[in-house]
């Protein structure tokens, strides 16, 4: 008894560990997976994630069994279906490594030429250039620090008593279709979320308290998708859904979340031409999709600026009549 009492100590401190290290390394990259030259190791997205998933799901094994699982019986269905995505990275990161002769994970731009060429991760000889094959990169990429991010979910960061006391006041912003816990949204209805009204207000909710959705609402929002694809909303309606998100202050990680699960290109079909495109050029640090969020990011930022430069730009923004129109037009649609 003392010997198991001893491992579960150990576990559970692994188990609140991991996720630090973990924020604090996804904090050290910009928290993005969708830099133009992309650590392909430790960097979002990259096959550290991949560990980390399938660590959290083993020390979760080793709790609620109190033995070491059998082998990979231990990983759930969502992490098992990013295998092909584990094999592109790994095709990638072996490229590099005998590329470079070194211990190098860097994926620079002359590095991406050559694995669009020689066809690296792929299973047919489909012609790529190195914009397009990097496309693949970064939805491979995204399914990975997606999943991770799931895992993590279930252990929050460790907060000083504070942090806590704000987090049980942001609880009370529950209501009848959502509850709030620890910064995350449950549907107090799951199956609820079939009515797009209400799933579309997951988002303006989220938008405006500075909140996500939980890993489970997600998990519901998930399942309608194919549904609302087949019977997409019209324009109107799609505009007016979108609208309720792009004047909220936190418009911009709202619209992550929707972009992530495929909710935004429903809306606007157009956004499917800038998912993951590279552009290279100097103004460019990431791909456009992500830096029209840090567009709207930026403008919603310049309301509460303290410096005196960035006040004048946010005094110009309170003028406008329709502020949304401004906040769509980084995106490009």
């Amino acid at each position: 008894m003392r010997s198991v009492r001893c491992a579960k100590r150990r576990v559970h401190n692994c188990s609140a560990r991991l996720p630090e290290v973990t924020r604090s390394r996804h904090a050290k990259y910009g928290n993005t997976v969708f830099h133009l030259e992309p650590n392909i190791k430790e960097a979002p997205g990259g096959l550290r994630d991949y560990n980390v998933a399938c660590w959290m799901a083993l020390l979760s094994a080793i709790d609620q069994e109190c033995r070491w699982p059998a082998t990979e019986s231990f990983l759930p269905d969502s992490t098992r279906q990013l295998k092909p995505a584990l094999q592109f990275l790994s095709s990638v990161r072996t490229f590099l490594h005998y590329r470079q002769g070194r211990d190098d994970n860097m994926l620079a731009w002359e590095s991406q030429d050559e694995a669009a060429v020689r066809h690296i991760g792929l299973s047919d000889s489909s012609a790529l250039d190195a914009a397009g094959w990097m496309r693949l990169y970064f939805r491979q990429a995204r399914a990975l620090h997606y999943e991770c991010l799931r895992l993590l979910e279930s252990v929050p960061a460790a907060r000083s008593s504070l942090y806590r006391t704000y987090q049980n006041w942001r609880s009370r912003l529950s209501n009848a279709d959502f509850s709030v816990v620890d910064s995350l949204i449950y549907l107090q209805q799951p199956s609820a979320v079939r009515d797009p009204e209400l799933m579309f207000r997951i988002f303006s909710f989220a938008a405006h308290h500075g909140l996500r959705p939980a890993l489970s609402t997600e998990t519901r929002i998930q399942q309608v998708l194919p549904m609302l694809a087949e019977n997409p909303p019209s324009g109107p309606e799609s505009w007016r859904y979108l609208q309720s998100v792009l004047v909220e202050p936190h418009a911009a990680d709202a619209l992550r979340a929707m972009h992530s699960l495929g909710l935004l290109t429903i809306l606007v079909p157009e956004l499917k031409l800038i998912d993951c495109l590279v552009v290279r050029d100097f103004y460019h640090r990431f791909t456009v999709d992500e830096h029209s969020f840090l567009a709207i990011e930026c403008l919603h930022r310049a309301l509460h600026a303290k410096s005196e430069w960035d006040q004048r730009y946010g005094r110009l923004l309170e003028e406008l009549e329709r502020p949304e129109l401004l906040y769509f037009g980084p995106s490009g649609a």
